[in-house]
């Protein structure tokens, strides 16, 4: 909760537009009532929102992931990422509070992982209380993770 008033209060202060402290505010809400609302944009939650318009705000990722997108690894049924990009193979997932509810949720998950990197996906979990507070930790871990992709794909076509 404190990251997020220190984050709330920062934003204030680079002068971030108000839409941009609302949706950081509802973040924070939904982080501290472990609450997130379905929206028809696709959206699962507030924090898939939240991530998805910074990473279209910043620049390195802009226009690079589809939200909530499916992958067919040959298993009985797709999976389904927050995050995907098909053309670089990387998927970024929120782990919400639901995914730490149970030994089930929790094997799901491994097995989705799993799923995705024998179909060549790099797999970035992002837990949910962090959005806020390390957005910018975040941003630089996906950089990094596109430019690896990137010049391991310009690599193979030599």
């Amino acid at each position: 909760q404190e990251g997020a008033v220190a984050t709330l209060e920062e934003l204030e202060r680079e002068g971030a537009s108000e839409a941009r402290r609302a949706q950081a505010a509802e973040v924070a809400l939904a982080a501290h009532t472990s609450a997130g609302s379905p929206s028809e944009d696709k959206a699962r939650s507030t924090y898939e929102r939240y991530l998805r318009d910074r990473l279209a705000d910043h620049p390195a990722t802009a226009g690079v992931f589809k939200l909530n997108a499916p992958v067919d690894t040959g298993g009985p049924r797709p999976w389904v990422v927050d995050f995907l990009s098909r053309e670089l193979k990387l998927a970024v997932e929120i782990d919400g509070y639901h995914h730490f509810g149970g030994r089930e949720r929790f094997r799901l998950d491994r097995r989705k992982d799993l799923d995705l990197q024998r179909a060549g996906y790099w797999v970035y979990r992002i837990h949910w209380e962090d959005l806020l507070p390390r957005l910018e930790e975040i941003l630089q871990t996906l950089n990094t993770l596109i430019d690896a992709r990137r010049r391991e794909l310009a690599g193979r076509e030599r």
